[in-house]
């Protein structure tokens, strides 16, 4: 079987990280997990993306088909999977389709029929869908969760409207936003949490939370597990924090204009998600010249990824301390 065009793998495996789980089979010794794999590649009509997967033998490590997978990802490009703590449920955020048919996907060309599926995960691995989710704004990037499993967390390129950016910019019609759900720990079923902060007209909570314009990417730090999730919400960072031993960067071109270079940034990130999920994108420059680059990165990453853009045809160039 061949894959390609992959764009996130779920792990779940005995004694993995917190999002891993595990089934015991009828020999005590022996314990068997799952990998899922989400991709573009479908032979379906729908042009749905698909989930497939591997059973693993923990004591070798060998990787074998589950019957019953693929399955749709229940919607197009699927860009992230997340496997709460426990091992019941994987949600899919899928982007959905640019306008245009070109991405990065943006106000001016949003992306169609983005959703987050909800999957049970059954007794032989298989998943099965249970329902379908949407974010309050529009084009979702990225998608986290707690590390209790009750909330997660969603991070949407464009605010569905302008209104509530100015509480975060003085003066901004325009801001991306996090939609926060809570989740059923029986069902898995999501439930949206409201920014007490905010009150629409009506009356009622506004049910996104507002920042600034042009997010990239977020992380949930340890200690805001615990906390409330407005808490939770109004931490979320909107770039990865740069660890001690991470001062390389990756260079994915030069433009003459911000926004060319922002939207490079964004391109990489959609089209290179494993290799730089740790990375922090920016723009670097002025006057006709702005570098699209991604900081953070230890020297063995950056140079992999720089490698591998490369071979993919785009320009990068790369550099830092050890």
């Amino acid at each position: 079987m061949k894959f390609r065009k992959f764009g996130k793998t779920v792990l779940t495996a005995a004694l993995a990280s917190a999002i891993a789980f595990s089934l015991s089979s009828c020999v005590t010794s022996f314990t068997s997990g799952y990998i899922y794999v989400t991709g573009t590649v479908t032979a379906t009509p729908t042009g749905n993306g698909i989930i497939s997967g591997f059973k693993i033998d923990n004591n070798t490590g060998k990787l074998t088909t589950m019957h019953g997978l693929p399955v749709s990802s229940g919607g197009a490009n699927p860009v992230r999977a997340v496997l709460l703590a426990g091992g019941r449920f994987v949600y899919v955020l899928n982007q959905g389709t640019p306008t245009n048919g070109k991405f990065p996907c943006n106000a001016n060309n949003p992306c169609l029929n983005s959703n987050v599926t909800e999957f049970v995960v059954g007794g032989n691995g298989v998943l099965t869908a249970q329902g379908t989710f949407y974010t309050q704004g529009s084009n979702p990037i990225r998608m986290v969760s707690d590390t209790s499993g009750n909330y997660l967390y969603i991070l949407d390129h464009d605010a569905p409207s302008g209104q509530y950016c100015g509480t975060i910019v003085t003066g901004a019609t325009e801001c991306g936003d996090i939609t926060v759900f809570k989740v059923d720990g029986t069902t898995g079923r999501l439930s949206l949490v409201s920014n007490a902060q905010l009150t629409a007209s009506s009356g009622s909570s506004v049910t996104y939370f507002p920042l600034p314009a042009d997010p990239i990417d977020l992380v949930l730090t340890r200690a805001a597990a615990h906390a409330s999730p407005v808490a939770n919400a109004t931490s979320l960072t909107v770039a990865r924090a740069i660890a001690d031993t991470r001062h390389w960067w990756v260079q994915v071109g030069e433009f003459r204009s911000r926004d060319a270079a922002r939207q490079q940034i964004e391109a990489v990130s959609h089209r290179f998600a494993r290799l730089f999920d740790n990375a922090e994108g920016s723009v670097d420059g002025s006057g006709k010249a702005y570098r699209a680059v991604f900081n953070g990165l230890s020297e063995q990453a950056a140079r992999e990824a720089c490698s591998t853009v490369k071979d993919h045809g785009v320009p990068c160039i790369t550099g830092g301390r050890a």
